[in-house]
């Protein structure tokens, strides 16, 4: 199987409307829950027992928030959210549909990628997802396989001192 070619930059960055900040499972994990839940189990229905898999309580996770009209974040309703493990992976990453395309999810990447104690991350793409990771510096490493009925394809990126993405 061939790759596909690499896909176009990314586009320039918009204003920003929203805010990514570190989440701390035992106080956040409401929010994180909640964009999960709407995006893993509503949309692209995933078992709530497989989203749900324990190791939460051991990883660093980020949360998006909504900036209000006077600049605020508005903390009661996320809008994105990700976490990476010990290991470096990166996982459960998902934006609400009324935020996609507006640089959510790049921002999530980045934190996560920044709050990784490991010098290469990885993640499980679903396939549709792989030219956004490639444009964050991301290489598919393996066959595609499927998690919870999705394709999905496993990609590393190795971290540089000082870029990330």
């Amino acid at each position: 199987m061939t790759e596909p070619p690499p896909p176009p930059p990314l586009p320039a960055p918009s204003p920003v409307d929203f805010l990514v900040r570190p989440a701390v499972w035992n106080t956040d994990a409401a929010g994180l829950m909640s964009v999960r839940t709407t995006v893993f189990v509503d949309e692209q229905n995933v078992p709530m027992e497989l989203e749900r898999d324990g190791l939460d309580p051991a990883c660093r996770h980020v949360l998006a928030f909504a900036l209000t009209a006077n600049g605020t974040a508005d903390e009661t309703s996320p809008i994105g959210v990700g976490r990476v493990t010990a290991s470096g992976h990166i996982g459960r990453v998902a934006v609400l549909a009324d935020w996609r395309g507006r640089g959510v999810g790049t921002a999530l990447i980045r934190c996560l990628i920044e709050q990784a104690d490991a010098s290469v991350v990885d993640l499980n793409s679903q396939t549709h997802a792989i030219p956004f990771y490639q444009r964050l510096g991301f290489v598919v490493t393996g066959d595609e396989f499927e998690e919870a009925g999705i394709p999905h394809r496993r990609m590393m990126l190795k971290k540089r001192v000082g870029h990330i993405g």
